[in-house]
């Protein structure tokens, strides 16, 4: 379970970066 909540949290990250470059 923890290991899921962390790698929700990595993606989130992951998904803003994303958003910043493309921005």
């Amino acid at each position: 379970m923890i290991n899921r909540h962390r790698r929700n949290h990595i993606l989130q990250e992951d998904t803003a970066l994303l958003t910043r470059i493309f921005l």
